[in-house]
C-alpha cells in the first residue's frame, strides 16, 4: 500500500509531507492511539508541538544508534538506506517547524 502523509499547520498550510514512511506512519498511529482515538486512514487528527518534539526525539535517537531502528522506530519493511534518509529529511523538516512555530499552535496530520 503506498502511504502519502501529510502534516498541516491550522487545517490548511502543509509544512511537511512523506510518501511511503512506514516508520513515521507507524509512529503517529501509535500516537494518535495512545490519545484514545482510534486511527483510520483519510481522516485528519490533531497533532501537537509536544508530539512534534517526541517525534524528533525518537528520529535523533535512531540515528544516533541504528540498532534501535525496530524498537523505537518499526517498520515491516527493511531498514535500509531509504529508511535512514528518510528519518534524515525528517528530522530536518522538524526541527525547521519547531523553529518557527510555537507551543500553541496547532497541527493536523492525515493520510491519503
Amino acid at each position: 500500500m503506498e502511504l502519502e502523509m501529510i502534516l498541516f499547520y491550522n487545517n490548511d498550510y502543509e509544512v511537511l509531507s512523506w510518501q511511503n514512511a512506514n516508520m513515521i506512519h507507524n509512529w503517529f498511529k501509535k500516537r494518535i492511539n495512545t490519545k484514545g482515538l482510534k486511527y483510520t486512514n483519510s481522516k485528519s487528527y490533531d497533532i501537537n508541538y509536544e508530539d512534534l518534539k517526541d517525534l524528533l526525539k525518537d528520529v535523533n535517537m535512531v540515528l544516533d544508534t541504528y540498532e534501535l531502528a525496530s524498537e523505537v522506530l518499526p517498520q515491516d519493511l527493511e531498514y535500509d538506506r531509504f529508511y535512514f534518509e528518510t528519518l534524515r529529511y525528517t528530522k530536518k523538516g522538524l526541527e525547521k517547524i519547531l523553529n518557527a512555530y510555537s507551543s500553541s499552535d496547532s497541527f493536523q496530520y492525515i493520510v491519503f
